[in-house]
């Protein structure tokens, strides 16, 4: 089981990086495909600083999905809505707080660090291992 975590989180982070790269790297050629030649320089430019600055964090979101995929496997259902839950709750807050003072930003930094959030949960219960002794695994 621990073997199997493992290589599925390495293999979401490995499919993840090319994608990744090319809207790290390319961002402003990504968002104009996506975008009408009439649409304002301010979208443009939220979408590309978004691409450039807040979508590498989605690591973190791999991280968490990989986790609740493990939580799902081992039906431990509790812990995937807590995670969930951290996530949602970080996003709330984070969001409130840094959207006044940084606007667009701070809605992009809540999601980010909700990301982060929901990760930290699912890592911290996965290293634990009360999930183990229930499961027969060393």
């Amino acid at each position: 089981i621990k073997k199997g975590f493992y290589v599925g989180l390495m293999q979401n982070i490995l499919f993840l990086l090319p994608i990744l790269l090319v809207c790290i790297f390319f961002s402003s050629f990504v968002c104009n495909m996506f975008f009408s030649e009439d649409v304002s320089y301010e979208a443009v430019n939220y979408s590309v600083n978004f691409l450039k600055y807040f979508l590498p964090f989605i690591i973190f979101n791999v991280i968490n999905n990989a986790c609740h995929h493990f939580f799902r496997g081992i039906k431990r259902m509790k812990a995937l809505l807590m995670g969930t839950l951290c996530g949602c709750i970080a996003r709330i807050i984070f969001s409130l707080i840094l959207a006044p003072r940084f606007g667009i930003y701070g809605i992009y930094a809540g999601w980010a660090i909700s990301w982060f959030a929901d990760a930290a949960y699912g890592v911290i219960y996965f290293y634990v291992g009360r999930w183990k002794k229930d499961l027969g695994v060393k």
